[in-house]
């Protein structure tokens, strides 16, 4: 689907017109009609009269045209896009839907212009090699597996170089690790994806880290929550740019139900010690190889209940002993002293954002045999 952009606001240039800025040789300076630089043989080439290319059969365009088309080109803003070994898919891919469809010249850049591996292993080639890139007038700092990339100095020095150019550097996900690993979030707040918020904290003790936001906006330096997020932050910036009227007419492009006011943040929401203990995907590893599906996940920023359905033959008081071993080493605290039963535990601790946890475990037969039922809820103090 092609972009669209109201023609009073900004002309529309298709990324095919991109090289015209650049790859037009000095023979193309006078009158005559040239091609459109598609990568044909006959890019360069003057020809005195109208007509369509000799080589790929595109209608020629007058060098006045050329001229208009390639000032225009270099005119756009530049998206500069930082991608590594393991970045994220989304993390890039959507903020550069977002600012290609909004008319902006969006590009990618390495370490190295070679191929590597995302985290889902598509393979991508950058567009760029770090000292080949233009300057940004927007720099997006994605995450995905970091490490490298964070500890990376060739890579912590172009971002420093890079957003003293740029207009806006927004990060999106864990991406802001590797932004605050440079400096420039310090003193500054921030967010970040849900499982690296503590980490964000705890390593990086001059970030005022914020949790219940998708995105944190300082003004030039903008940082999103996980994944999708990365949207949202990249609407925001066209809409700081554009106005919200344009950025609304970029999101119906895309069909996306865009809502800047949206208070949906997923590190806010209170499963954090369930999701924290078994993962995303809730799943409770137990020794006997017992099976188990979640059966119900809900709640708030106040309260969450999981509840499972375990097939096992072993005792309720040995499930809950086990699951207990686990959660306690979780959230390095003890479980209450005194458990009412052998089929239920309970926790109280904080957590290293100083929030106060109560949360409490328990199993219990169902009418069919072998299958338990396990719950678990977690709620937040005031």
């Amino acid at each position: 689907m092609n972009q669209i952009w109201p023609a009073h606001r900004r002309s529309f240039i298709t990324g095919s017109l991109l090289a015209l800025a650049t790859s037009k040789t000095a023979s193309a300076q006078g009158a005559g009609y040239v091609c459109a630089d598609c990568g044909c043989a006959s890019d360069g080439k003057v020809f005195t009269a109208p007509g369509a290319c000799p080589s790929c059969g595109m209608p020629l365009i007058s060098v006045q045209d050329y001229r208009a088309r390639a000032s225009a080109a270099k005119s756009r803003l530049k998206v500069a896009i930082l991608v590594f070994e393991g970045v994220q898919i989304i993390d890039f891919c959507g903020p550069y839907e977002v600012f290609g469809q909004a008319g902006y010249e969006v590009f990618t850049v390495g370490a190295k212009a070679s191929p590597l591996l995302t985290a889902m292993k598509l393979q991508i080639t950058p567009t760029y090699a770090f000292g080949a890139s233009p300057a940004p007038n927007i720099l997006l700092i994605p995450g995905g597996n970091i490490n490298g990339a964070r500890h990376d100095a060739a890579t912590l020095d172009w971002i420093r170089a890079r957003h003293a150019e740029s207009k806006i550097t927004m990060s999106v996900c864990n991406g802001a690790l590797i932004l605050a690993q440079t400096g420039l979030l310090d003193g500054l707040s921030a967010t970040t994806y849900h499982d690296a918020i503590d980490d964000l904290a705890s390593d990086f003790r001059n970030v005022r880290v914020v949790d219940d936001k998708r995105f944190v906006d300082n003004g030039k330096i903008i940082t999103t929550a996980g994944l999708s997020s990365g949207i949202d932050g990249a609407m925001h910036v066209v809409s700081r740019i554009e106005g919200k009227i344009d950025a609304e007419l970029v999101a119906r492009n895309l069909e996306y139900d865009w809502n800047e006011d949206t208070r949906f943040a997923r590190a806010a929401l209170a499963d954090y010690p369930i999701s924290g203990t078994f993962g995303g995907r809730l799943r409770l590893d137990l020794p006997d190889g017992s099976l188990s599906r979640v059966e119900s996940s809900v709640g708030d920023r106040s309260a969450w209940e999981v509840i499972w359905r375990l097939q096992s033959k072993s005792a309720n008081a040995l499930i809950v002993q086990k699951l207990s071993e686990r959660i306690t080493s979780s959230f390095r605290a003890a479980a209450d002293p005194a458990p009412e039963s052998a089929l239920q535990r309970t926790w109280r601790f904080t957590d290293r954002r100083n929030r106060r946890w109560f949360v409490q475990l328990n199993a219990a037969d169902t009418s069919q045999p072998d299958v338990k039922r396990v719950m678990m809820t977690a709620i937040l103090a005031a």
